[in-house]
């Protein structure tokens, strides 16, 4: 199914007896990547539950563990849950709020458009309000 909120699209991959390398990105995307970071995300822990302000984008992998995706449309509140499997990358968009879920510990790579300051700076904390949202993506603010 495509995705019309956020982008999930498979990572190039290449196996030999050396190795076994994965391309997060090479250039391929229209923005640039200031900061690299990981996550060891412990299981059932929530992450996320905010949007960026305008030029944030965020490519999240996830190499290993099975991490839950939320995002939602802010006009229409149309949301999409996505299952960031090993292999593939999801693009999150300026504007879009999305959090994310690790169904078992799992290891997460985030690179972002902008330099991360803090929460207060960067997030703007936002409940999500379309249908069938998962009760695990509930959070009060």
């Amino acid at each position: 199914m495509p995705n019309k909120i956020a982008r999930y699209e498979e990572l190039f991959s290449h196996k030999d007896d050396r190795r076994d390398l994965v391309e997060i990105t090479n250039s391929d995307v229209d923005f640039p990547i200031v900061q690299v970071k990981y996550m060891d995300m412990k299981q059932d822990s929530l992450l996320g539950s905010h949007y960026h302000h305008e030029n944030y984008f965020e490519i999240y992998t996830a190499p290993s563990g099975n991490v839950v995706f939320l995002v939602e449309d802010m006009k229409t509140l149309d949301n999409e849950l996505i299952e960031l499997e090993p292999g593939f990358r999801l693009i999150i968009p300026p504007l879009v709020p999305h959090a994310a879920v690790a169904r078992k510990d799992s290891f997460l790579i985030g690179m972002t458009s902008q330099k991360y300051v803090s929460e207060e700076v960067n997030s703007v904390p936002y409940t999500f309000k379309g249908l069938n949202i998962p009760k695990e993506f509930i959070r009060n603010f």
